[in-house]
């Protein structure tokens, strides 16, 4: 009586976690498409195809189709029975979407003055001074925007 209790735990257990494989491939090029996602019918993630378009995933008695979505791809619905559970292929076409109007606009941007024009500012330097320091001349900008730089002039003598 033991034995055949075990027998049949052992086969529930067997009917329960059946392993489905399988290959997702491109119609155009019947090559194995990478990192696409599969979700069960209720949309719960499954798992994501390796680089060459294989997958694999543990099936539990509630999940009756699969949807594998791919960027680029029609979205498509595969039931799952007992027949293609080793070896399913799926093949997806391509899907190509058209877009009406891209319309592109620079972004003004508004041009101030900093500082004076032809001013001249002495920066001393001394490199026989124990301390051997530069200072540093600097006009601090208080800008909120992006902003662009046109010009800067630096001289040395």
């Amino acid at each position: 009586m033991k034995k055949l209790f075990y027998l049949f735990t052992l086969i529930t257990f067997c009917l329960n976690a059946q392993s489905i494989n399988g290959k997702i491939l491109a119609e155009e090029t019947n090559k194995g498409l990478s990192y696409i996602s599969i979700y069960a019918d209720d949309n719960s993630y499954l798992t994501i195809t390796d680089s060459v378009g294989n997958f694999s995933f543990k099936k539990t008695k509630n999940i009756n189709s699969i949807i594998v979505d791919a960027t680029g791809y029609k979205l498509q619905k595969v039931n799952l029975d007992h027949n293609t559970l080793n070896s399913l292929t799926i093949v997806l076409k391509e899907e190509v979407i058209a877009l009406k109007e891209v319309s592109i606009f620079n972004k003004y941007r508004k041009k101030i003055k900093v500082g004076n024009s032809g001013a001249t500012v002495h920066v001393d330097f001394n490199p026989i001074s124990d301390s051997n320091r530069i200072r540093e001349i600097a006009v601090r900008l208080f800008i909120k925007d992006s902003a662009k730089l046109d010009k800067v002039n630096v001289g040395f003598s």
